[in-house]
């Protein structure tokens, strides 16, 4: 059962890394609340839904926005991993009360601050 709850954490940390993205990339550009979809920063297109899911979409596009075919950083499939592997790290190591989860929003300013630098 353990395992099934690191997977759940996993696959929650991806979704978190993916918004730290988001967050990351939209509040210096004063962006966040005044664009509501993603979209690609070249051609301005909105992403589908299949070009959200974090990493895998990366892998399957091969690092390529599908409009336009210009190259998609590999920052953001690096976060999303690093907090997907963090969450369940965090986990693993401290169990998951409800200290843990606050301990994962704290996350997000490192992340946010990493981002800013891309």
């Amino acid at each position: 059962m353990e395992w099934f709850i690191g997977i759940v954490f996993f696959i929650y940390g991806l979704i978190f890394g993916s918004f730290y993205n988001v967050v990351g990339l939209r509040v210096p550009i004063n962006n966040f609340l005044s664009q509501r979809n993603s979209y690609c920063y070249t051609c301005k297109r909105k992403l589908t839904w299949i070009e959200l899911i974090p990493v895998l979409s990366y892998v399957i596009q091969k690092g390529k926005c599908k409009g336009c075919g210009s190259s998609i950083s590999i920052v953001y499939p690096v976060v999303e991993l690093a907090t997907g592997l963090l969450f369940t790290a965090t986990y693993l190591f401290f169990g998951g009360g409800a200290d843990v989860f606050l301990d994962f929003f704290k996350q997000l300013n490192l992340v946010s601050f990493c981002n800013q630098s891309d």
